[in-house]
């Protein structure tokens, strides 16, 4: 044990000393480097972890886990919050702020670093003792290593091959060689292979960063551009930070909850990084950091159940088709609010944390079931906070539960007040987590799992707050937001589809498999570890309460995936429970290993499945993004641009606000006018075009209307218009002396309706 204390001292002292050397470096190379991917990168892993690592040296947190998470989320709440209040204020300086920021947590960590070196030094004693794996237990890791280094190259090999012309409306993992799917392979055999054997940390964290990597990374690395038309608003909200340093309550949605963008534009103007470059990486990013706040939440709730914590991980990223990990700023919001929940766990925990005395109902239970073989005679078992004192049942017997409460730890001082930071940043960012944060506080803390009543009295006045600051935009903008208690409307989706083709709708019906077997496998670990003695009251919590949202915000028709989400925290460690229902210490039988890849190699290819899903429309072409531009580079001021159907790039300009509905949260497209939909294109529908629309917006000073082939693609996907619709308007606008024709290229056009 001193040896492994030994090693976690000296481990600090180094992760301390190296990120000051990142923030040193971040500061000279932003002084004399010149712009580019190196520096690009630097300024990345600076923003993203110095601040957070001089926050956790002075919180002083009671794991490593709780450091790692608080380190990423609290890199991300200083540039949110920092950013805010400088577009709030109307002093955007964040070259400034950057270099005030670094410099002031490298010093901290310097200090810290020195201090712990010397605390180190003056304990010899602490020097003693071995840990780790004993000489010559080498070949594990070599093993790993190769089925690592074997499982990329063949992943690399099918990334190269990726045809990008291809039709399938499945997607591009019917594209995929088969070399992407015997690396997949690998990787499961892998990570089961380690979960069966030792369980180690690392090792599993490595294999779960692998699927983050191969599932993620491959749309960046296959795409010329960043994937989804919507990231592109994001990136001119970004822009438009960047270049006039403040904000417009009345643009639109985005600049009433501005933390994400003022945070990008502090990376684009310290770093002079073009989003269109980066932000498709923004994907595994998240994915990691979305990884790490993960196993924080799932080692408080389960503490010394190694295993089961990163089976969870593993099966969230495998079960999370929602695709939230993208350029945006739920992304961020959803990081933030896992290490919101896990410190609440951390420094508050209550005294049903380790799940609820089961009572009389485990008694029934008893007399009903079987009795495992290691529960013969009387034992105390290591609950997951604290201990337990179980009278072994037999069938005609009895059961009792004595103690199950938190063990007797102190809280981590400032834990509080960096739930307040968080959370915070989590207002300023998102318009649905703080609702969902909350509901969840005060859920665990009406079950008596952790929290503290004044904790969710301070979420609930800061969350009022900032939603009064929006008051006026969501005043004339009544639709957003709106409360409905009818969770079936709340859960319909907000794409109009008709007929939609095989292909999508098999992509579908994979993310539909995938939830049910989220929840099959959730309801087998409940069942499991009823049978061991306990009921997991926590995750029970986290994977129930937002399902509450179906009948609260409507939410534009997005509630249900934000459910699925918020649900997939406890969903999945539950999930794990059924394979690890206790310590997971114990040999298992060939068959549950089978079962344990089954569902380690299918959700991940699911997933892949649904995540390549619908290439045809996710990805945004070149020559679609040149039509935005070239929009925003010639139109006047106060023009509104049409597109055939909602898979163009718009707003990603930074003179954005110029253009479009004064005020709107949504684009109009072609597909709003009901006449439209379901019809062959003919001469009356041009007309119809060109008298609607100047009678619908006579305040724009001119109106344009773009089509492409991934517009085509949209319909044919949905079964919206017949085959070819966009192409025949092409066509009908061009010879009907009603358009203008102010831009062509290879896949997209633009005309201009005549005044």
């Amino acid at each position: 044990m001193r040896g492994r204390r030994s090693r976690s001292g000296r481990g600090r002292i180094v992760l301390l000393a190296a990120a000051a050397a990142v923030g040193a470096a971040a500061l000279v190379a932003n002084t004399i480097s010149p712009a580019g991917a190196a520096r690009s990168l630097l300024t990345l892993v600076a923003m993203l972890v110095v601040p957070g690592a001089a926050i956790v040296t002075v919180v002083r947190l009671r794991s490593v886990t709780a450091e790692v998470a608080v380190v990423v989320a609290g890199s991300l709440a200083v540039w949110i919050l920092g950013g805010v209040v400088m577009t709030s204020t109307r002093t955007w300086l964040p070259v400034e702020l950057f270099q005030l920021v670094m410099a002031a947590a490298t010093l901290v960590l310097l200090r810290q670093a020195w201090t712990s070196s010397r605390t180190a030094a003056a304990d010899p004693a602490r020097e003693l003792g071995a840990g780790g794996d004993p000489p010559g237990h080498w070949w594990p890791y070599a093993v790993h290593l190769v089925l690592l280094a074997a499982a990329f190259v063949l992943w690399f090999h099918a990334v190269r091959s990726v045809h990008l012309d291809a039709r399938d409306f499945a997607g591009l993992a019917p594209e995929l060689s088969w070399t992407f799917w015997a690396g997949l392979l690998l990787l499961a055999v892998g990570f089961c292979v380690e979960l069966g054997r030792r369980g180690r940390g690392a090792v599993l964290a490595t294999y779960v960063a692998g699927l983050v990597v191969m599932v993620h990374a491959l749309p960046v690395l296959a795409y010329e551009l960043p994937r989804y038309a919507w990231v592109y608003k994001h990136i001119g909200v970004t822009a438009f930070i960047a270049q006039g340093g403040q904000l417009d309550r009345g643009v639109d949605l985005y600049q009433n909850w501005p933390g994400f963008f003022a945070a990008s534009a502090i990376f684009t103007s310290v770093s002079h990084t073009s989003l269109l470059a980066t932000a498709g990486w923004a994907e595994v990013v998240f994915g990691f950091a979305t990884v790490t706040a993960l196993v924080f939440v799932f080692d408080e709730v389960a503490p010394q159940r190694r295993r089961a914590r990163w089976l969870a991980a593993w099966l969230f990223v495998a079960f999370n088709w929602v695709g939230q990990d993208y350029f945006s700023p739920q992304a961020a919001s959803f990081v933030l609010v896992l290490v919101v929940l896990g410190l609440i766990l951390h420094t508050l925990p209550g005294p049903r944390l380790g799940g609820l005395p089961t009572g009389p109902l485990l008694v029934w239970w008893r007399q009903h079931q079987p009795v495992p073989a290691a529960w013969t005679s009387p034992t105390t078992w290591a609950s997951d906070r604290g201990s337990l004192q179980v009278t072994v049942p037999v069938r005609r017997g009895t059961a009792r539960l004595l103690a199950n409460g938190p063990a007797d730890v102190p809280a981590a001082p400032g834990g509080e007040a960096l739930i307040y930071l968080l959370f915070a940043a989590v207002v300023v960012t998102h318009q649905l987590s703080p609702m969902m944060t909350i509901a969840l506080t005060v859920a665990l803390l009406v079950g008596g799992v952790a929290g503290r009543p004044r904790v969710t009295l301070v979420m609930g006045l800061l969350t009022a707050l900032w939603f009064l600051l929006a008051h006026d935009y969501l005043a004339s903008h009544s639709g957003l937001l709106s409360l409905s208690l009818d969770p079936f409307a709340n859960s319909a989706s907000n794409t109009n589809v008709s007929h939609e083709s095989s292909g999508s709708a098999l992509v579908s019906h994979a993310a539909t498999l995938l939830s049910a077997a989220a929840w099959l496998l959730a309801a087998a670990g409940i069942r499991r570890r009823w049978r061991y003695g306990f009921l997991d009251l926590a995750p029970l919590v986290l994977a129930g309460v937002p399902i509450l949202l179906l009948v609260g915000y409507s939410y534009g028709g997005e509630a249900l995936y934000r459910v699925y989400l918020f649900s997939l925290i406890g969903t999945t460690l539950l999930a794990a429970r059924a394979f690890f229902p206790g310590d997971g210490s114990s040999r298992r039988s060939p068959g549950a290993a089978a079962v344990l890849l089954l569902a380690v190699l299918g959700s991940a290819a699911g997933l892949t499945f649904v995540n390549l899903g619908r290439d045809q429309i996710n990805r945004v072409p070149p020559g679609d993004l040149a039509v935005a531009q070239f929009f925003y580079a010639n139109a006047p001021a106060g023009a509104l641009l049409i597109s055939g159907a909602p898979t163009l790039p718009l707003r990603v300009s930074p003179l954005y606000a110029n253009y479009g509905v004064p005020g709107g949260y949504t684009d109009p497209d072609l597909l709003q006018l009901p006449t439209l939909r379901n019809r062959p294109m003919t001469p009356s529908a041009v007309t119809l075009i060109g008298d609607i629309y100047p009678r619908r917006f006579v305040d724009a000073t001119a109106i344009y209307v773009a089509l492409s082939s991934s517009m085509e693609a949209y319909v044919e996907t949905y079964g919206i218009m017949p085959r070819g619709s966009m192409h025949r308007l092409d066509v009908l606008m061009g010879a009907s002396g009603r358009f203008d024709l102010v831009y062509r290229n290879p896949t997209a056009v633009l005309y201009r309706i005549r005044a």
